[in-house]
């Protein structure tokens, strides 16, 4: 033990020898060694001491006691050593730690640079990816395991960068499809396998009245009116679960419970295995188009008619001119037999009310709109009655209270369409055709602006048309002018006439009234400004005189008892006249004594040369010569055709013989020298 220590002192006591001789030996604090010898020997523990010896140097002994021997070892260092000792071990300490510190920033640095680096470049890589935004290359040169994962999401990278474009356009392409479903006018609706409405667009929802929620969920029958066929479900169902689409006319309901139809194409979807997955429906609404093509096809039934009409009209209009024209020369003969004279007042009425029917008929077929003259009312309300009774039931009485002596400006044709549309509506709102109609004439003196309605100030003539019929609802009341709105059924109606009275009426500057209560009755009131006149009793007063000049006329008609008849006339009032029944030996008359004649009057429609063809052949030889042509058409010759051929006149069938006797005046004047 002593050979190991080197230079240090160690002691060595047994305790059965006396602690006073190793006193002086080592301590100059003996109480302090007899503690630390006690201390051992009792409680067996090492102790070290800071002391000093008897040079007075600083020493460190350490005590120990070693029970199994029953001996103290001391061994003494110097302080010096000891500190130089603890020096040397902290310097070594230190530079552990230091050097410690140093790698583990090293080893850092490497974690960060091969680990950690190459993590937040994956990181970001991996969060761009997922906010589909597209990454950069990712840059890991690394020949390890985050080199080769590098390398995998770079690849990766490329292919979702691919893929994100793709949704893109897919998305693009989906919001366009998304937002062209939703604005277009067609109802689109998706139903999933089994029949039950997925999706439904605004134009669908608009058209039925239901929102999408109330229709999610549903199946198509909820739409269904009850005008549907009941095997027209079932049938449309056989067909698209064959894998076909369907198409066809659905009268469907809307929320309200009105019923509309609309064109449907129904397509089954299938996926890759053939198996259907849903349906798409396409719907249309086409009730008004259904209205329109009736208006179109009862448009061509009246030109369908206006063509019979005109067809006839010649015919029709030359009897016309026979009766009449026999009238005239009739009344010529100044008969004093009252009777007679008033059998043939009689007879000139229905005449001239012959001719109005059928330039009615021509003027309505054709749209032609009548020229508007100042007309006495009232003798044309009287002759409506007539017309009147004999197209209502004689079991509707119609009664009348006309009060009015003015005069309107406008069309009789116009009138007639009014009294005759009121009419027909009032009898066909009675039950059973029993009831009353009365029609009703006043003049109505209007004080100030807006009075009655929107009327001006001024003097106006009120017509009524009252009935004892059903009567209406104001909210019927509303809808009554409107185009096609209608409370019959097709046979009685299309629901244009009240439409075609309010234009009339508002045409001419008037206003028209309805008061109506259930189950008492209707009453139309119609105001039409009166307007200064100037009266016609003086020129049918006038006598019939033959001109002053007496001409030389030369008249063609395919109609024998039209052609005697106006030779006849015309000759009774001092005319030389020559007549032709063949329009083309009528050419050849002509050429050979072109100055024969002095005016020529020609019927329109003929067999071998028309009035037209015949007017250019004549105007050939003979450019001056008045040319009158006599129509029962009237508005088929073009004005630029009048004007190149200098027609003078056309003159429509049948025409009275104080016209002629105007014509023929004017002409005298303006080219007879």
């Amino acid at each position: 033990l002593i050979k190991e220590t080197d230079r240090r002192s160690i002691l060595i006591i047994s305790n059965r020898y006396h602690i006073e001789s190793t006193k002086r030996f080592y301590f100059t604090n003996e109480n302090k060694l007899e503690e630390i010898y006690a201390a051992q020997i009792n409680e067996k523990k090492h102790e070290i001491v800071e002391t000093t010896d008897y040079n007075g140097s600083k020493i460190i002994t350490i005590v120990d006691y070693i029970d199994y021997c029953n001996i103290f070892i001391s061994v003494r260092y110097s302080k010096n050593e000891v500190t130089s000792i603890f020096s040397y071990v902290n310097k070594m300490f230190y530079t552990v730690i230091i050097l410690l510190f140093t790698f583990l920033i090293f080893l850092v640095l490497i974690i960060y640079k091969q680990i950690i680096s190459p993590l937040k470049k994956i990181v970001t890589f991996v969060k761009k990816i997922n906010s589909n935004i597209k990454p950069n290359i990712l840059k890991v040169n690394y020949k390890n395991e985050f080199g080769e994962l590098g390398s995998g999401l770079n690849k990766m990278g490329d292919i979702l960068t691919a893929n994100i474009n793709e949704l893109k356009i897919v998305r693009q392409k989906h919001d366009l499809l998304i937002t062209g479903i939703e604005q277009i006018d067609e109802c689109l609706l998706i139903a999933d396998e089994n029949g039950i409405i997925q999706y439904v667009n605004k134009a669908y929802q608009k058209i039925t009245g239901y929102s999408e929620k109330e229709l999610k969920g549903e199946k198509p029958r909820i739409l269904q009116s009850e005008y549907h066929d009941k095997k027209c479900p079932e049938d449309i169902w056989n067909t698209l679960m064959s894998g076909k689409t369907w198409k066809g006319t659905i009268t469907s309901k809307r929320k309200n419970g009105e019923t509309y139809k609309d064109e449907s194409t129904i397509t089954p979807i299938k996926d890759n295995t053939g198996k259907i997955i849903a349906f798409i429906i396409l719907k249309k609404d086409i009730t008004e188009k259904e209205k329109i093509e009736d208006g179109i096809r009862q448009t061509e039934k009246m030109i369908t008619i206006g063509k019979f009409a005109s067809g006839i009209a010649h015919d029709f209009n030359n009897v016309l001119a026979i009766i009449s024209g026999n009238i005239e020369l009739a009344k010529m003969e100044k008969s004093k037999n009252i009777a007679i004279n008033n059998s043939l007042n009689e007879m000139q009425k229905g005449s001239n009310r012959g001719k109005y029917l059928v330039k009615k008929i021509l003027d309505f077929t054709k749209h032609k709109k009548g020229e508007l003259i100042n007309i006495h009312i009232q003798s044309i309300v009287e002759n409506s009655i007539d017309m009147i009774k004999a197209i209502i039931p004689s079991t509707v009485k119609i009664e009348k209270n006309l009060n009015s002596f003015s005069y309107i400006r406008g069309d009789e044709t116009d009138i007639y369409e009014i009294i005759t549309n009121l009419c027909t509506n009032a009898y066909q709102a009675m039950e059973n055709s029993k009831g009353t109609i009365l029609l009703g004439l006043t003049d109505k003196i209007i004080q100030y602006d807006n009075e009655i309605g929107d009327l001006k100030k001024g003097t106006y003539v009120k017509l009524i048309v009252s009935d004892t019929g059903k009567g209406m609802s104001s909210e019927v009341i509303k809808k009554i002018f409107d185009p096609y709105f209608t409370m019959k059924t097709m046979e009685q109606g299309t629901g244009l006439g009240l439409s075609i009275v309010y234009n009339i009426v508002h045409n001419y500057g008037g206003l028209i009234n309805v008061k109506s209560k259930i189950n008492i009755g209707t009453t139309f009131e119609i105001y039409i400004p009166i307007v200064k006149y100037e009266s016609k009793k003086q020129v049918e007063a006038k006598k019939i005189k033959s001109n002053s000049k007496v001409l030389n006329i030369l008249f063609i008609d395919d109609d024998e008892s039209l052609t005697k008849l106006f030779k006849e006339l015309l000759t009774k009032i001092g005319h030389n006249v020559t007549v032709m029944n063949d329009s083309i030996n009528t050419f050849s008359l002509f050429k050979n004594e072109p100055d024969k004649y002095n005016i020529i009057i020609t019927d329109l429609t003929m067999p071998g040369l028309t009035g037209i063809e015949l007017a250019e052949k004549i105007r050939e030889i003979n450019n001056d010569i008045p040319i009158i042509i006599c129509t029962g058409y009237g508005d088929i010759i073009q004005k630029d055709v009048l004007i190149k051929l200098n027609i003078h006149k056309v003159m429509i069938k049948p025409v009275k013989l104080q016209e002629i006797i105007n014509i023929l005046e004017e002409v005298i004047q303006k080219y007879i020298k």
